[in-house]
Order: structure tokens, then C-alpha cells, then sequence
């Protein structure tokens, strides 16, 4: 749905990052390193990027960064 609406903006200075897909084989129970938090006190940390995941998400975007500056 995200993407779907970066999408339908129209405007290249506006990109999709999918940030999903760079959690395969670190997703909960995953033997090569977790990115995520399982269930947490506070209850709002759960299931959201731990550092590693972070990271790796921060990583990503300055990946796209310099392909979105070089852009007329």
C-alpha cells in the first residue's frame, strides 16, 4: 500500500524503500542474527527493528540517497 501511494505521487523525488525484504534470514527465530525485537516491556518496542535492523534499514537508504541528489 506504501508503495502504492509513492506510486501514484508522480514524483521521482519521491521513492520506495522496501525496507521488508533486507529482514530475510533475520526475521524472529533466525539462526543468522535477528533485526527485530520479539515481544518487549514496553509492549510498543515489539516487533520493531532492533540495531542491527536499524542499521542495515539506515544502510539501505544511503544506498538510494546518492541515485535521488544526482537527479535533476
Amino acid at each position: 500500500m506504501i508503495r502504492d501511494a509513492v506510486v501514484a505521487t508522480g514524483d521521482s523525488r519521491v521513492v520506495y524503500v522496501n525496507g521488508l525484504e533486507l529482514f530475510r534470514g533475520h526475521r524472529l527465530c533466525s539462526a543468522s542474527g535477528v533485526w527485530a525485537n520479539g515481544l518487549t516491556s514496553p509492549l510498543a518496542d515489539s516487533f520493531h527493528p532492533n540495531a542491527p535492523g536499524y542499521q542495515a534499514m539506515a544502510t539501505r537508504v544511503a544506498q538510494v540517497l546518492p541515485t535521488l541528489t544526482a537527479s535533476p
